[in-house]
């Protein structure tokens, strides 16, 4: 759970997209950012300052970031391989 302001939230990432749930609503009802090209999202986390979403994606990978509402989407490729020989 995440108080941003007011509101408490619960960020989720879903394989190919994020998604926001307020916990201020009786319904939970969630509702997917606006973000395109997430291919495989494994790891969720949030800076409530700057009120930024950043995610791995496992597929692609790379950590990207957004604010809450999607806009200003970021992909940061890793060239990083590791070998578990």
């Amino acid at each position: 759970m995440l108080l941003v302001g007011p509101e408490q939230l619960l960020l989720l990432a879903r394989r190919t997209d994020l998604r926001r749930i307020s916990l201020n609503t009786d319904d939970y009802t969630d509702v997917i950012l606006d973000i395109q090209d997430i291919q495989h999202a494994v790891a969720i986390d949030v800076d409530p300052v700057e009120q930024m979403v950043y995610w791995t994606d496992d597929q692609a990978r790379a950590v990207g970031r957004a604010y809450l509402n999607g806009s200003g989407n970021t992909l940061h490729v890793l060239n990083v391989y590791a070998c578990f020989c």
